[in-house]
């Protein structure tokens, strides 16, 4: 099986950690379908704790795959990511999302 992301963004940084200078990640675990959308977006950890997870569940839950199946049957596909959240990309916020 080929997974590929073709639509992804990073998660907007919340206001309180571009105030405080805080930077982290968050590590996620998610549904990919066949059709390439995410789901069941959930924490399994973060550093620190209580400052990203939000926005990074926002993010994820927008993120987009193909998936090639070489002879398998079409199914879910479970995948982990560490998403990395810096304070300095608070300018590049997206309006309007999370």
């Amino acid at each position: 099986m080929e997974v590929v992301p073709y639509n992804t963004r990073k998660p907007n940084v919340p206001e309180v950690a571009w105030e405080n200078k805080i930077s982290g990640w968050v590590l996620v675990a998610f549904t990919v379908t066949p059709e390439g959308a995410t789901r069941n977006v959930r924490i399994l950890d973060a550093r620190p704790r209580g400052v990203f997870e939000e926005k990074v569940i926002a993010a994820v839950e927008d993120w987009r795959y193909t998936l090639s199946f070489k002879g398998k049957q079409r199914s879910n596909l479970v995948l982990t990511q560490r998403v990395e959240v810096h304070w300095e990309d608070y300018p590049q916020n997206l309006p309007n999302v999370d």
